[in-house]
C-alpha cells in the first residue's frame, strides 16, 4: 500500500491522514523497539489487519476533542439517546439515530457523562489553560533525520512556543503512577521527538508538558515537565532505535525474540529465601 508522503516542514492536516502518511512517529518507533519483526508484520507484511480502537483509546480521543477542538466535536461524534432495542420503537428510534449520525462516531450518553467531566477537570486547571492559551493545535511536522536520512513525525496536542505540550488520560495521574506509565509507553521518546522536530523547524524549545487527567472520580489532574536528564533519556533512545532501524531496513533483518538462556527471576529467589 502507498502511503502519502510529505516534505519536511509542518501541515495542518487530519488525524487520519497524518497516522496514515510515511513516517516513524513515536508509536512506530516504540513498536519497533519492542520486537523488529512485530514491526514488519504490522506495517510491511501488508497482513495485518488494524484491530478496532479499544474503550481506552475511544476515551481518550474523545476527551481530546472536547478540551482541545470543541468545536469540532459535533462534526466527529453523535450522541446516542438511550433507546431499548430489544422493542420494535426502541429499534426504529436506533435505526432513525444511526441516520442522523451519517457515519460519525457513536457515543454513549454514560461515556460523554465522563468525558465531560475530565475536560471540566482539566479546564478548571488554570496553568493547564494557560499552557493552551492561543496554543497551535494537533499541527502536523515531518523531518528527516541528519544521522540516518529517515523520514520522521510527530503531532504535539498543544504548542505554544516555545512549549510543547501533550493531553493524556489515565489510571493514575500521581507522581509514581505517570512515571511508570511514561517509562513503559513511551513518552520519554515522545518528548525527544517534539524536541528533534522543533530542531528541525529553528524554532526554540523550552519545556515539554504532559497533561494529565484521570479517568476516573474526582478527574484528578497532574502537570509534569520532562526534565534535561529525562529528555536526554528520550534523545538517546530515538537516535538508537533510529540507527537500528535503519540497519533493518538496510539488511532486511527484522528479528523476532531468538534463542536465549531462561533464568529464575530474582523475586523467585528472594521468595524462596524468605521461606
Amino acid at each position: 500500500m502507498t502511503r502519502e508522503s510529505f516534505e519536511p516542514g509542518i501541515y495542518q492536516i487530519s488525524n487520519e491522514r497524518y497516522h496514515a502518511s510515511e513516517g516513524l512517529s513515536r508509536s512506530r518507533l516504540w513498536t519497533f523497539k519492542q520486537l523488529p519483526y512485530k514491526y514488519w508484520y504490522e506495517y510491511l507484511s501488508g497482513e495485518y489487519e488494524r484491530p478496532k480502537e479499544s474503550k481506552a483509546f475511544f476515551m481518550g480521543s474523545m476527551v481530546h476533542t472536547m478540551v482541545l477542538e470543541p468545536d469540532m466535536f459535533s462534526e466527529e461524534y453523535h450522541v446516542m439517546p438511550k433507546a431499548n432495542r430489544t422493542t420494535k420503537q426502541g429499534k426504529i428510534d436506533y435505526a432513525l439515530e444511526l441516520e442522523k449520525a451519517e457515519g460519525k462516531i457513536l457515543v454513549n450518553s454514560e461515556d460523554l457523562e465522563i468525558a465531560e467531566s475530565m475536560r471540566k477537570a482539566i479546564c478548571a486547571n488554570q496553568t493547564a489553560m494557560d499552557i493552551m492559551y492561543k496554543a497551535k493545535i494537533e499541527q502536523s511536522i515531518f523531518w528527516r533525520d541528519e544521522q540516518t536520512g529517515l523520514m520522521c513525525k510527530a503531532r504535539p496536542d498543544a504548542w505554544n512556543h516555545p512549549i510543547m505540550s501533550d493531553l493524556k488520560t489515565t489510571e493514575d495521574a500521581g507522581y509514581r503512577g505517570f512515571q511508570m506509565s511514561a517509562f513503559k509507553d513511551g513518552y520519554f521518546l515522545q518528548a525527544a521527538m517534539m524536541y528533534e522536530a522543533s530542531k528541525s523547524l529553528g524554532q526554540p524549545f523550552e519545556k515539554f508538558v504532559f497533561m494529565c487527567v484521570e479517568k476516573k472520580a474526582p478527574y484528578s489532574v497532574g502537570l509534569y515537565m520532562l526534565d534535561d536528564e529525562a529528555l536526554q533519556f528520550g534523545l538517546d533512545l530515538f537516535h538508537k532505535l533510529l540507527a537500528d532501524f535503519a540497519e533493518c531496513l538496510e539488511t532486511n533483518v527484522w528479528p523476532d525474540y531468538g534463542i536465549q538462556m531462561l533464568m529464575i527471576p530474582k523475586y523467585a529467589t528472594m521468595e524462596l529465601t524468605n521461606e
